[in-house]
């Protein structure tokens, strides 16, 4: 009987390591997805500026690895998301976009 529970936990072991790493990846891309629909939101406010301070210049798609770490922008370090925005003293001019409504949990100071 015992070796029968052995049995079954090891099975059940090696079904789930097995997973893991599936499961892992999952997770990852769903943060990669994220993170670069964060991106193109924060680039389509970018591109509704008239004009706007060069530090705004690492603001690209491509760069949506560290947006967290885009001038003005704040993120909850656990799930990588967007919480702060900060554009105030950017020499920014223009009409600031309706895309911003795209942020979800996002305070914002212009």
């Amino acid at each position: 009987m015992a070796d029968r529970i052995f049995t079954f936990f090891l099975v059940l072991s090696s079904i789930s390591l097995l997973f893991s790493p599936i499961l892992c990846s999952s997770s990852s891309s769903s943060l990669n997805l994220s993170l670069v629909r964060q991106a193109k939101v924060l680039v389509s406010i970018k591109q509704s500026f008239d004009s706007y301070d060069p530090s705004l210049d690492s603001w690209t798609v491509p760069n949506f690895n560290s947006l967290c770490s885009w001038t003005g922008v704040s993120c909850d370090n656990l799930n990588q998301s967007i919480t702060r925005l900060d554009i105030s003293n950017l020499n920014i001019s223009g009409t600031l976009s309706p895309e911003l409504s795209r942020l979800p949990s996002t305070s914002s100071q212009t």
